[in-house]
């Protein structure tokens, strides 16, 4: 399918916004002097005891029907978001939801996937699919799916090798006034990331969100994926402290627990969350924003 593409972006620190060289990117709070390059494990998840009790977001039983409307009036696209654990065994079922949800963009995590399948086996009929998958062991990797209808531009200076992300610009047809464009990120953060991991990863969210905001004041910033936080200790406030965006899932996405997030820069844009049943055999809760 022929790429759509809309001008390019500047480009900064030869190509790369979060090159040590900008000081925008690399605080020195967060500044790390030998780059790691991990091996992550495949996530298990946790669990934990307490269930959600919340209001103004809904909970559906996993035994009900995997549809769930939304409707946005202010024309932002609707989005399902999904810890998958291995796309090519759930695909037709993946694209079965998102047909019957109308759904413009889809968040992967945990994919699975590796050079040896080619992108026919995990193509879902009137979608682009952008991956990037885990090169040091098995498990893992991250892929967005974004409907034919949207423009995009991936955007591959803004990815790290150390860190399982896939970074785009889409700017769909129509959206509201006060948005120009979104900036959609799907993160995977592993099990085994403890805090030099996660200080890596603070600084390339805030790198990366802050180097497109300079670009377009006016975008909508999307970084959804599983976080692990029970395991990772990532914390979401400590973003929004850096960035200033807010996690938005307020439903389970494991077990009683929320590791799946959604971390804007405008909650008002963002209707409500919705718990649909999880993908096949996955543990997860899919997500529908």
């Amino acid at each position: 399918m022929p790429s759509k593409f809309f001008s390019d972006l500047s480009e900064t620190s030869n190509g790369n916004p979060c090159s040590p060289s900008n000081p925008l990117c690399f605080p020195q709070t967060l500044m790390l002097q030998n780059a790691i390059c991990r091996n992550p494990g495949v996530d298990h998840g946790a669990t934990a005891t307490k269930p959600l009790t919340l209001s103004d977001h809904t909970q559906v039983n996993p035994t009900a029907q995997k549809s769930r409307i939304i409707s946005h009036p202010i024309n932002v696209p609707n989005m399902l978001i999904s810890n998958i654990r291995s796309l090519a065994r759930k695909i037709d079922e993946l694209g079965s939801i998102a047909s019957s949800n109308h759904v413009d963009m889809i968040c992967i995590t945990e994919t699975w996937l590796s050079p040896s399948i080619p992108d026919n086996l995990v193509s879902l009929p009137n979608f682009n699919l952008f991956r990037n998958d885990r090169s040091v062991s098995s498990g893992g990797g991250v892929c967005a799916y974004i409907s034919s209808n949207i423009h995009y531009r991936r955007l591959p200076q803004y990815e790290c090798p150390s860190i399982e992300s896939l970074w785009l610009s889409v700017r769909p047809k129509r959206l509201p006034r006060s948005i120009s464009v979104i900036l959609l990120a799907v993160v995977y953060h592993s099990t085994v990331s403890r805090q030099t991991e996660n200080a890596e990863l603070y600084s390339h969210i805030q790198c990366n969100v802050d180097s497109f905001l300079q670009l377009h004041p006016n975008a909508l910033v999307l970084v959804t994926g599983d976080f692990n936080f029970r395991s990772t200790g990532f914390d979401a406030n400590h973003v929004k402290r850096l960035v200033g965006l807010s996690q938005i899932i307020k439903v389970a996405t494991r077990g009683d627990v929320i590791l799946d997030w959604c971390l804007t820069n405008s909650k008002d844009n963002i209707l409500q969350s919705v718990q649909l049943p999880p993908i096949g055999t996955s543990d997860h809760y899919t997500i529908l924003i």
